[in-house]
């Protein structure tokens, strides 16, 4: 075994960051299109017209730029799904979106489906995950700028619609259907990125189909609210901000009333994503109601006046759904960049020596007493060890004792108590 020596430093970054080679951001978006191509006795041409619909769609689709859509109540047609496709997203000349495969094996009259820009991912597995009511959809994405060295970026994702209502039977039904997707994505011992999104239906974290999710003992796939704003959603004006539902205070028919008072739609992340274990990372601050600016309070998107969006977005939000999309934003990190600061100030520096056997040996030195947070994970993402250190002011030194490691490259991740983090890249021979 050759020794390998990498250095990497701690930072409190001050300035702008710039761009590094094979890093880019992509914008993710759930979006409840009410009824979507589905008439019903309520939802009519009159009151949730195609055509008037999807040019409120281009609109706020043009607004919000996303690059990963996952819709909800689109109706279980081909067709339909198509017609979202060419009519909303790639029109005017656009050509980058690609449909995920149709899929409903319940057969309900409504579905969640994926839209996904092509010149930046490409699908390697979908599949639905079968609950009593519907589907939810799971989509193996990867990003297809590949790395000269080592595997392309994969991110997981399942598109959900939740069982409406706040009766006790309804409430047993939202944890069964969580706890089918759970239990998949267990069965499959899954160790990469991981985003759930759609109408979950909750009023509360509380709930067991929340709790499923936030609580799962398996953490490569315990899920987490990226805001971290968990406690009772519903008719709560602590979480004014974040709320998805209704636009309007009184229903047309179709869109129900009430105003702007439940937290239903929402993307969550696992802790891969978090902590940028294996290469997407959620950029904090990202995470986003569009079209709330916090003074919404069970009352109308568009009155009083509006300002978080132009005046024809919100017009646009207000008429084409009865709920507001939510966005997130995520880097990607497909040629093992890290972040360049404008300015610098090193607060710790880390190094890893010879890696002989099972034991890492490493040695550095701390601006202050500082507890490390480590993970090594492979190039697909998967964990291979993990742990903690306390290091004391000063130069210091020691070895980790980790499991064998196959030949082959390696992350080792550190994050500091500040949330500060870096990588090491490094490799058994």
């Amino acid at each position: 075994m050759k020794a390998v020596w990498f250095l990497i430093v701690g930072f409190v970054l001050s300035g702008s960051a710039v761009r590094s080679q094979g890093i880019d951001t992509v914008t993710v978006m759930t979006y409840n299109l009410l009824y979507y191509g589905a008439n019903t006795s309520f939802c009519t041409t009159g009151n949730n017209n195609l055509q008037t619909k999807n040019g409120h769609l281009r609109t706020i689709i043009s607004h919000v730029q996303p690059d990963i859509i996952g819709v909800q109540e689109m109706a279980n047609n081909v067709g339909t799904t198509l017609t979202f496709l060419n009519e909303v997203l790639n029109f005017g000349g656009v050509n980058r979106w690609a449909r995920a495969n149709f899929m409903n094996t319940t057969t309900s009259n409504i579905l969640s489906i994926l839209y996904y820009d092509v010149n930046k991912f490409g699908v390697a597995e979908q599949q639905p995950i079968q609950t009593s009511l519907r589907d939810i959809m799971y989509y193996r994405l990867f990003y297809r700028e590949i790395p000269a060295a080592g595997d392309t970026v994969f991110l997981n994702v399942a598109v959900m619609h939740l069982k409406a209502g706040s009766t006790a039977a309804d409430v047993t039904q939202r944890g069964q259907e969580t706890q089918a997707m759970m239990n998949f994505f267990n069965t499959r011992n899954l160790r990469e990125n991981l985003i759930i999104m759609g109408d979950l239906n909750t009023n509360s974290s509380n709930e067991v189909a929340y709790a499923n999710m936030i609580s799962h003992p398996n953490a490569n796939i315990r899920l987490l609210d990226p805001v971290n704003r968990l406690g009772t959603w519903w008719n709560n004006v602590a979480f004014a901000d974040l709320h998805t539902q209704s636009t309007r205070v009184t229903s047309d028919g179709c869109k129900s009333g009430g105003g702007v008072d439940d937290r239903y739609d929402q993307i969550l992340i696992n802790e891969f994503v978090r902590a940028d274990s294996a290469r997407v990372r959620y950029l904090p601050g990202s995470y986003r109601t569009i079209g709330n600016d916090g003074q919404r309070f069970k009352g109308n998107l568009n009155s009083p006046f509006n300002a978080s969006a132009p005046l024809n977005v919100i017009t646009a939000l207000f008429e084409a759904s009865d709920h507001l999309p939510v966005v997130l934003r995520l880097r990607i990190n497909a040629g093992f960049g890290v972040h360049v600061a404008e300015t610098l100030v090193a607060t710790w520096e880390f190094k890893v020596g010879t890696l002989a056997s099972d034991v890492l040996h490493y040695f550095g030195s701390m601006a202050q007493d500082e507890q490390l947070q480590w993970e090594i994970v492979n190039m697909t993402g998967q964990l291979q060890a993990q742990g903690a250190m306390e290091l004391a002011r000063g130069d210091f030194s020691g070895t980790l004792s980790i499991p064998t490691l196959p030949a082959g490259m390696y992350l080792m991740r550190l994050r500091d108590l500040a949330g500060q983090q870096r990588f090491i890249r490094f490799v058994r021979q």
